[in-house]
Formats: structure tokens, sequence, C-alpha cells
């Protein structure tokens, strides 16, 4: 199944979007978590290294008491310092059992262990001083020395192990950084590639389709147009389609009016040859008439002299028949000749009567 071009184009910023929805809310859970066990862990060392240090300090502050009650040569000092150390060593020993509860790590509980024992040693140690079986010097002070010393190597440890996890927690933030580079990396290359595919996906149908439209322009409408897409392309390809189609009909009847106009050219061509033939022959015909008239004007010229000649010899009748008689014979014979004359006036007017009813 064929996706339309816009369901495509919106897929990959979907798929973008909802990869980016799942990162975001795995980073802030991942995170969130993150930050709440370091919250924790550093919670729980620096409960623990003030506990130590607390611890440290009030066995310091106890030792000092010590050494200066079997130092002083004051029995009110020595009770008053007995009774200080008492409450002291009370609260370490709060302190040492509330550190003992929270220690779960074996390094934890090896210092613990030795920090145990050396309190042992000093106790016992304190305590001969105190009877007077043991001197300050030379039992008590190296006593407090390795306690304190053991103390101060749990302080350490706890100093490392905040450390530690301050480290871990920026690791683990940096790992979240690197991860979600990666992923990002990963969704950009995905999308280059998706942006490739669907570009070839949508450029070359219309590059066939621009070939198409082409080939339909320089005439050629036999081409074949491919109409079994399902999307926007499909649709224009079945447009292109009907519109071939349609030019081939619309070719089709020009060529048949153009048969017809072919024909009706054919016949007004061989009318137009026939009218030629007939005009040649009418100019023929004028041109006899132009001939025929021609003559009659002679004819007509020579009708007019004639008559002038009569007229004249009217005249000279009339001339002779005024002078009398003397010349009848001579007039006779002139009235025989203007018979004469007037009989081929005669002939004349009915020539020209022929010659105006063949004109008309």
């Amino acid at each position: 199944m064929t996706l339309k071009i816009a369901t495509r184009l919106w897929l990959p910023s979907l798929v973008v979007t909802g990869l980016l929805l799942v990162m975001a809310s795995t980073v802030a859970v991942r995170t969130s978590g993150q930050i709440a066990h370091a919250d924790q862990v550093l919670r729980d060392s620096e409960s623990k290294l003030l506990d130590a240090a607390i611890w440290r300090g009030l066995t310091q502050a106890n030792a000092v008491r010590v050494m200066a009650g079997l130092g002083s040569s004051d029995p009110a000092l020595a009770t008053s310092m007995k009774a200080e150390i008492a409450a002291t060593t009370a609260s370490i020993s709060q302190i040492q059992q509330r550190v003992d509860a929270a220690a779960h790590d074996p390094a934890e509980r090896v210092a613990l262990d030795r920090i145990a024992a050396a309190r042992k040693a000093y106790i016992a140690a304190r305590e001969a001083a105190t009877a007077g079986k043991a001197s300050v010097a030379g039992e008590v002070q190296p006593a407090v020395s390795a306690y304190l010393t053991a103390q101060q190597a749990y302080v350490d440890l706890q100093k490392e192990r905040s450390a530690a996890v301050r480290a871990d927690s920026a690791s683990d933030r940096m790992r979240t950084v690197w991860l979600v580079i990666g992923v990002m990396t990963v969704i950009a290359l995905g999308l280059m590639l998706g942006t490739v595919a669907l570009v070839r996906s949508i450029c070359r149908p219309m590059d066939q389709l621009a070939s198409v439209a082409r080939r339909i322009g320089e005439g050629d409408l036999d081409v074949q147009v491919d109409t079994g897409r399902d999307d926007e392309i499909g649709t224009v390809q079945r447009a292109l389609a009907a519109m071939r189609d349609a030019l081939r009909g619309i070719v089709g009847q020009v060529r048949q009016s153009a048969e017809s106009i072919q024909v009706a050219s054919s016949e007004v061509a061989s009318g137009n040859t026939d009218l030629s033939q007939r005009t040649e022959q009418a100019a023929s015909h004028l041109q006899q008439t132009a001939s025929s008239l021609d003559e009659l004007t002679a004819n007509v010229r020579q009708s007019a002299d004639a008559a002038s000649q009569a007229n004249q010899l009217a005249a000279s009748a009339s001339s002779v028949a005024q002078r009398g008689g003397e010349v009848v014979s001579q007039v006779v014979r002139t009235m025989d000749e203007i018979n004469h004359s007037s009989k081929r006036i005669a002939d004349i007017i009915g020539t020209i009567d022929g010659i105006a009813f063949q004109t008309n």
C-alpha cells in the first residue's frame, strides 16, 4: 500500500517527536533516579562523616582530659575530669552504635573493627594508668594515638566515599549526556536517511510525470502513464492520462474536420476551375462583341456619310427644281439616283436594326 505524500511528510516528524519524547522521558527518569540515589548516598556519607568527625573530636577531647587528669596531682581535677570523661565516653558509645548500625560496606566494617580494637586498647590503657599500673607516656599516649589514627582512617574513608559518590554521579550524568548525544546522532542519521528516501520516492515519480507531460506536449499521445499509485502522485497520473485521452479525442476530431475541409477545398478548387473556364469563354464572347461593335460603328459612320451625301443631293435637286424645268431631265435622273440612295439608306437602317437586335 502506497502512503500519501502528506502522510510520508508527517511521518518523520512524528517519529522524531515520539523518539524525542521517549528519550526525554527516559533521561528525566534516569536523571531523577541518579540524583535521588546520589543525594541519598551523599546524605548517608555526610552523616557518617559527621558522626566520624564528632566521634574523633570527642575522642580527642576525652584523651586530653585523660592526659590532664593523669598528669595532675590535684584530686579534685582528677575527679571532675573523670565525670566529663564518663559523659564523653557515653556519647562516644552512642555514636559508635549509630555508626555501626549504618555500616554496610565491608571496608567500613574493617575500619570500624580497627576503631573498636583501638578503643578497647585505649580504654584498657587509660584504666591501667588510672589504677597506677601503666604510664601515660608509655601506654596511654600510644593507645590514644592508635585510636585517633583508626578514627581518622574511617573519616578519610568517608571522605573518599563522598568523593567517589560525587564522581560516580558526575560520571553517570556524563554517560547520560553521551547517551543523549548518541541517540540524537542516531535520530539525525535516521532522519537524514529517511529524508533521502522520501525525496527519492517523491522526486522520481515527479520526474516521470514531467517526462510524460513533455512527451504529450511534443505530440506523443500513445505514451503510457502508470495509474496504479494511491497517493497524490497517482491522482496527478490519472489526471494526466485523462488529459492524454481527451487530447487524443480532440486530435481525432480535428483530423476528421481537416479531412472534411480538404474535401470541401477540392470541390471549391474544381468550382474555381469551372468558373475560370467560363470567365475565359465570357471574355472571348466580349471580345467578339467588341469586334462586332467596331464593325457597327464603321457601318454607322458610312451611313452618316451617305446621309450627308443625300442631303447635299436633295439641296442640289431643290436648286435645280427652282431653276425651272430646263433641267427636268437632269432632275429625273437625279431623283432616280435619290431613289436609289434612299433604298440604300433603307437597307442600311435595316442592317443597323439587325445589329442592334443582335447586340441586345
